[in-house]
């Protein structure tokens, strides 16, 4: 209990005290009460009266309370208790509280005078809400929730928030940790665009029936990768009618014509959906149509809502192929014998899938027709050309091509149309081959030349027409 006193201004013998304490608190007000006593006592011996009365009034925490002393005689020695009070404190939200106390008293008597007196009292620190840790978790495993208690009789209530979500965990749980198993099924459905959410655990602290406060601390909800990976499959299919037909079964690719449907069938985890699906690293949709496929190996792929963590891949698929080489001319050579030649020579090479699809073997025709340049054309004669299983071309070499139609008139122009086919491709080239320049023509009076002439000696007479330039060379000594 603490007291103090001081003298009446007017004179050092007589005076006032107060005492005070905290006599009791409230935790579930979160307030005290505290108990001060006023007195007017006889100091240093001295001894007086007052014939008037007076109010002594006390202010503890702002608030004041009085009491009228009436006419009063004091001895030597004497404390004289004028008047108690008691006054109900709050405290601050964590339970603390330190309140000011003064008094006064006034005799208005002159030579008695007056007194003023103050000081502090620290209050007990009131219990207030417990606090509450909790950590990070995956969906599907528990959870410990420690509670740090502010007193060993409180109580506390756990609830929970998390997107949409809000319910009580516990009630008035005498625990101080916790396990807690949180709803997946519901907890999924929070977490349907990311890897993680964050929610609140919130923790009601009761004394008996009476809410103390409340704390609360954050978690974050994880999507468990091994958990929630979408499962995936793939089917690949031929769609091309030819190449079926050619192979004799749709699940038999060929490179090159092969039109292949390729099916992904991936099934997300815990309400999730797929948000992009990829064939061999390209994004597709679940069902895409790919023409003139190049490869017989194939990885799809799924990527959850969730996020890039969760791609679904399904195992390697290699359907089986039939590698296919694109017919086609390598190279193709036609021209005259000799500049006046009736005979023209065809050279070809080129590239040619010489094997069996299946159903059905490959099969090379080469055919070539003519026209004079401004003619019709001829009718379209066949060529067998030689085949090289093993290298996968054909050639034909030195090949006259007056022996399968006629002699060509060497004064003329004439293209040539070759037409090559297999199962799956045709080829069409033309070539023109020009009229024939002859070196020398001649007559009785006159000499054509073609080309360039190198003349080593004067012409001295005749007449000449020449094609082209002509170099003259004079003889060593000639002026």
């Amino acid at each position: 209990m603490a007291t103090i006193e001081g003298a009446l201004s007017a004179t050092k013998y007589l005076g006032t005290r107060i005492t005070f304490y905290e006599s009791s608190y409230n935790i579930a007000n979160n307030t005290s009460v505290v108990h001060v006593n006023a007195y007017i006592l006889s100091m240093n011996k001295g001894y007086g009266s007052c014939t008037t009365t007076r109010p002594f009034s006390v202010t503890v925490n702002g608030e004041t309370k009085s009491v009228s002393v009436p006419a009063w005689n004091i001895v030597t020695g004497e404390v004289w208790l004028v008047g108690s009070f008691d006054f109900t404190v709050p405290h601050n939200n964590d339970g603390t509280k330190t309140i000011a106390i003064s008094s006064s008293y006034n005799t208005g008597v002159a030579n008695l005078g007056s007194s003023s007196l103050s000081g502090s009292l620290v209050l007990t620190t009131i219990p207030r809400a417990s606090t509450v840790t909790c950590s990070d978790f995956y969906i599907e495993n528990p959870v410990t929730i420690n509670i740090r208690r502010a007193n060993n009789t409180f109580r506390h209530t756990l609830k929970y928030n998390f997107g949409n979500l809000s319910e009580t965990i516990v009630e008035k749980t005498e625990a101080i940790s916790y396990q807690w198993m949180p709803d997946a099924s519901l907890f999924y459905t929070q977490v349907l665009d990311s890897m993680s959410k964050t929610g609140t655990i919130v923790c009601e602290t009761y004394n008996g029936n009476t809410k103390i406060g409340e704390s609360s601390c954050n978690f974050t909800a994880k999507i468990e990768r091994e958990k929630n990976v979408p499962e995936v499959t793939l089917k690949v299919i031929d769609i091309n009618e030819k190449t079926i037909g050619l192979t004799g079964s749709e699940n038999i690719l060929v490179k090159y014509f092969s039109d292949i449907e390729a099916s992904i069938t991936a099934t997300p985890k815990n309400g999730s959906s797929i948000k992009k699906y990829q064939l061999n690293d390209k994004d597709v949709e679940a069902v895409t149509v790919i023409p003139n496929i190049e490869t017989n190996m194939f990885i799809a792929k799924a990527i959850d809502a969730r996020g890039s963590e969760l791609v679904g891949i399904s195992e390697q698929l290699e359907k089986e192929w039939i590698e296919y080489v694109k017919l086609a001319f390598k190279s193709i050579n036609v021209e005259r014998e000799n500049p006046t030649s009736d005979q023209i020579i065809l050279n070809i090479e080129g590239f040619y899938f010489p094997n069996s699809f299946g159903l059905e073997a490959n099969q090379l025709t080469l055919k070539v027709r003519f026209k004079e340049e401004r003619g019709e054309w001829s009718e379209f004669l066949n060529i067998t050309p030689n085949i090289n299983a093993e290298s996968k071309t054909f050639t034909l070499s030195e090949y006259n091509l007056s022996s399968l139609f006629e002699n060509f008139n060497y004064q003329k122009s004439y293209v040539f149309q070759f037409y090559l086919e297999d199962k799956l491709m045709t080829v069409e080239k033309e070539i023109m081959v020009n009229r024939g320049q002859p070196v020398i023509t001649y007559g009785e009076n006159f000499v054509h030349i073609y080309g360039d002439l190198e003349v080593d000696n004067h012409i001295t007479s005749g007449s000449g027409s020449i094609s082209g330039s002509i170099i003259v060379k004079r003889w060593e000594g000639v002026q």
